[in-house]
């Protein structure tokens, strides 16, 4: 049997000051430019958050959930920039062009105190994990949203109650095929289809949230509602606002790099604005009968709103063959996937693994057919620890050399940062469980 050196690498002499500009010398055969860098960066946070976040105002009610979205909101973008320029010092520490999420903590922790740096190989495969987790679990989402939607409107249709299982199962084989693309080239108009697509019903949200007039908000609505529930708000805010492997991706190859910091705080801005405008609407509109999607709150008698719905379907579809790419390649570096990738039938073995990461996301669908609790649970696993935990430990390694500044101001920074993920994670796993245990035994 064969053993393969690992490769390790080691910075430079001259790390500490080193005038190696990564930017520069990060050369791709396709980058974007800023507009459409812009555009993968909506592209990529508008989606089923984007749905489900009114529903998260019913846990917090009106005032207490525009706070507590605005404050996460800015924490994640927080996060985001620790974690890009985390990226940005391990590529001038190692003369490095470009770098992963895995390879930076990998690398970054090597820059850190001697008794962290021993656990990066460990901590480079939990963040492989999260990324594979949170993909998997999002692919699960959008096949739920897409069943529970068609479900909604097709039954009203055909006047009807054909069960879920059933459009879960029809999913199948289109999901199968949509995963097993290797050429996503064939999805790109498509997926500029879906953004439009998207665009048309947030129009919807706001036409049906305004057409009928507003009931009195003081009498009907919350302020504030039960503080227990606020971390599956949490989950859902996180969700909604970040999509950590996309911002990850669009940085890696963008032609100007260097502009990401302005380019990402304006596409979120706007999405944090869009979003908290959706969700007091919806809430102020809906109240403690919105839906775990708000497009279910639609008319459904209405060929406008069948029209959204169905749009809104198929544009959630097509996010999942773009969404299943991640999860694939980086399960294909796994050294037991690779085992069987170098056994002579690579091809055969990598459909395998396209088919059956479908199968594992339909099975997850299958036991917890909850599309708002999955949403927040996910946020809550993956994205405590990919948005705000392992930004905060990367940044703390790449700074302990060259320092944390005045009064040790970025040990606060990232050690809060730290802190308010594990707050998320603990409190979110706890109450998302919870609430999924008790809403399955009163099903059955």
């Amino acid at each position: 049997m064969k053993h393969k050196k690992k490769l390790r690498f080691t910075p430079s002499n001259d790390s500490t000051q080193s005038d190696y500009n990564p930017y520069k010398n990060r050369h791709l055969p396709n980058p974007t430019n800023d507009v459409e860098s812009l555009a993968h960066i909506l592209k990529g946070i508008l989606g089923t958050g984007m749905v489900a976040l009114p529903e998260g105002f019913c846990y917090a009610g009106g005032a207490m959930a525009i706070i507590y979205s605005f404050l996460n909101g800015i924490l994640c973008t927080m996060g985001m920039h620790i974690l890009i320029y985390g990226f940005y010092n391990v590529c001038c520490f190692y003369h490095l062009p470009v770098v992963t999420y895995t390879n930076a903590m990998k690398l970054g922790m090597q820059l850190g105190p001697e008794k962290i740096s021993r656990y990066n190989e460990i901590l480079a495969k939990i963040t492989d994990f999260f990324i594979v987790f949170y993909q998997c679990g999002v692919i699960c989402i959008y096949i739920l949203f897409v069943s529970v939607t068609l479900q909604r409107v097709t039954n009203n249709v055909l006047d009807k109650e054909i069960p879920l299982g059933f459009y879960m199962l029809i999913m199948v084989i289109p999901c199968m095929l949509i995963n097993s693309l290797k050429d996503l080239n064939i999805l790109v108009p498509f997926s500029y289809l879906s953004l439009s697509i998207t665009c048309f019903v947030v129009y919807l949200i706001f036409y049906y949230c305004l057409r009928d007039g507003l009931p009195d908000y003081k009498t009907t609505r919350h302020y504030y509602s039960d503080i227990k529930k606020l971390p599956m708000f949490f989950g859902t805010t996180v969700y909604s606002f970040t999509s950590v492997p996309v911002v990850v991706s669009v940085e890696n190859n963008m032609k100007n790099p260097q502009n990401f910091h302005k380019i990402y705080n304006l596409g979120v801005g706007f999405i944090i604005i869009l979003y908290l405008n959706l969700g007091f609407f919806s809430y102020w509109r809906w109240g403690d009968d919105l839906q775990s999607a708000v497009n279910l709150n639609f008319p459904q008698n209405e060929l406008l709103a069948k029209l959204g719905n169905y749009g809104y379907a198929l544009a959630i579809f097509i996010s999942i063959g773009l969404n299943g790419i991640i999860p694939v390649q980086l399960l294909l570096k796994t050294s037991v996937i690779k085992e069987f990738k170098d056994s002579g039938h690579p091809i055969l073995w990598e459909y395998v693994l396209r088919i059956g990461i479908i199968v594992v996301c339909f099975f997850m669908a299958i036991t917890i057919p909850l599309i708002g609790e999955l949403i927040s649970l996910l946020g809550a696993i993956a994205l405590s620890n990919l948005a705000f935990i392992f930004p905060g430990i990367l940044d703390l390694s790449c700074r302990y050399k060259t320092g944390y500044g005045r009064f040790k101001f970025w040990v606060i920074i990232d050690s809060l940062l730290i802190i308010w993920g594990a707050f998320g994670l603990l409190s979110g796993i706890y109450v998302n469980i919870k609430e999924i245990s008790m809403k399955i035994s009163f099903k059955n």
